[in-house]
Formats: C-alpha cells, sequence, structure tokens
C-alpha cells in the first residue's frame, strides 16, 4: 500500500514528492501494527528505537556549530536510511543567520554516522538543531 492523501481525505495525489520523505512515510504506514517495539535506548542528547521487524528508528539533538558528526546509538544495516533535519532558533547576535536547517555533507553518509553542516554562530554544547533518522 502507497500513503496517499486519500488516506488523509485528500485526493489520490501523494502526500509530498520528496522520495526521501515519502519512502519513509510508506515504511511507517506499511508496519503500522504488524511489530513491536524490542529495544530503546535513551541519553541526554540522543534516542533509538529497534522494532521487531528490524526497523530502526533514531534522533537526537546537535550541540555542535558549522560541521556535526551524528552518531547513531545503532547502526543501520545499509546507508540508505531516512535523514530528516531542523534547526533550533537561537538568541541570535546582530547579522547571524538561523534559517537554514542543518544540511547532510554529500559523501558523509556511513552505516553509524553522518556528517552535517549548520549554519550557526552558537558557541559549542548549545542545542543546534535536531535530527531524525529511520531505516534497516
Amino acid at each position: 500500500m502507497t500513503l496517499t492523501q486519500n488516506q488523509l481525505g485528500g485526493g489520490a495525489k501523494s502526500v509530498t514528492s520528496n522520495s526521501e520523505v515519502l519512502k519513509a512515510l510508506n515504511a511507517l504506514w506499511n508496519r503500522a501494527g504488524d511489530a513491536s517495539i524490542v529495544q530503546m535506548t535513551r541519553s541526554e542528547l540522543s534516542w533509538s528505537r529497534v522494532w521487531s521487524d528490524g526497523f530502526i528508528e533514531q534522533g537526537g539533538i546537535i550541540t555542535t556549530p558549522n560541521q556535526s558528526t551524528i552518531t547513531f546509538a545503532k547502526p543501520f544495516s545499509e546507508g540508505n536510511y531516512s535523514l530528516f533535519t531542523s534547526y533550533v532558533a537561537g538568541i541570535a547576535s546582530a547579522g547571524a543567520n538561523y534559517s537554514y536547517a542543518p544540511r547532510e555533507i554529500p559523501g558523509t553518509r556511513t552505516k553509524t554516522s553522518v556528517q552535517v553542516w549548520i549554519n550557526s554562530d552558537q558557541s559549542q554544547g548549545t542545542i543546534c538543531g535536531t535530527y531524525f533518522a529511520c531505516g534497516y
């Protein structure tokens, strides 16, 4: 089954044109009710859930401005997981730019980590962004 706007009361068009978002939504939609959480972890900066069918969800906060490495608590089986990021608005100094979500640096994705770039002049240890990754 493919998740469409029909499930949300709309027409037959896809919920999103972004293929990565659609892939993640369809994976979640297709496994609803079929799997259960078998392992959960949580630390100060991140969390993860492993499902009985092997699906992994993990997320957290990014506290390093500019180039940062996200290291996953649970390795994915392949590097084709979906990654979503968002910025966290902070108290900006004059001229600071906080309008961009962290962006994946091409060629840095592995099963265990990915590097992102955050356009920020925040100091080390300040929450700069968030991430959510999911896949097998």
